[in-house]
C-alpha cells in the first residue's frame, strides 16, 4: 500500500476497497442540489471578478483565483451536506433461529409438576402457538422464527400445533 493510499484511507476513514463496494450519498441533499449551488457560486465568483477587473489585475489572475474562490466554496458547501457511503454489507438483518420440537411419543408424559396432569406436549403447543404463545411471540420480535419436528425425520412445520407426538 503506497503512501497516498494509506493517507486517503486516513482521511475518508474507510478503506479505499469499501468505496468499489458502495455508493456516495448525501445525507441531507441529493447531487442536484449540490451541482446547482457549485454553479451558482461559480456565476457569483464570475461576478465578483469581472466587478474587480478596475484593479489593473490581468484576466488569467482573476480567472484563477475566481476558481480558487468556487472550489473552496464547493469543497465547504460538499462538507455541510454530509457526505455518507451507502454499501449492501451496512444494511442490518434479522438473525433467524431454528427451534427443535420433539414430535415423538414420550412428549405425552407427563411433566409431574403440579395435579393437572399437563403433558409435555402440551406445554409444547401452548409455548409456541403462534396467536398467542408466549415463547414464540418474545422470539418472534428479535428474530425470524423457523420451527422444526423432529421424531423419525426432521421436516419445517409453520405452526406448533400441527405436532402429532405420535412419531416413534
Amino acid at each position: 500500500m503506497t503512501f497516498w493510499d494509506q493517507l486517503l484511507e486516513w482521511l475518508l476513514k474507510y478503506p479505499l476497497t469499501w468505496f468499489g463496494q458502495g455508493e456516495l450519498g448525501l445525507s441531507n441533499a441529493s447531487w442536484y442540489v449540490f451541482a446547482l449551488t457549485c454553479g451558482g457560486l461559480g456565476v457569483l465568483a464570475l461576478l465578483s471578478a469581472r466587478l474587480n477587473l478596475r484593479a489593473w489585475r490581468p484576466w488569467r489572475d482573476l480567472l484563477g483565483l475566481t476558481f480558487l474562490r468556487t472550489l473552496a466554496l464547493s469543497l465547504l458547501l460538499l462538507c455541510l451536506f454530509q457526505p455518507v457511503l451507502l454499501r449492501p454489507a451496512d444494511t442490518q438483518q434479522r438473525a433467524s433461529v431454528a427451534v427443535l420440537l420433539d414430535d415423538s411419543l414420550s412428549m405425552g408424559i407427563s411433566l409431574g409438576i403440579t395435579d393437572n396432569d399437563r403433558t409435555r406436549a402440551d406445554f409444547i403447543r401452548s409455548q409456541f402457538n403462534p396467536d398467542d404463545g408466549p415463547l414464540a411471540q418474545a422470539l418472534g420480535r428479535d428474530f425470524d422464527l423457523a420451527l422444526f419436528r423432529f421424531g423419525l425425520g426432521t421436516e419445517l412445520v409453520e405452526r406448533a400445533d400441527t405436532l402429532t407426538f405420535t412419531q416413534a
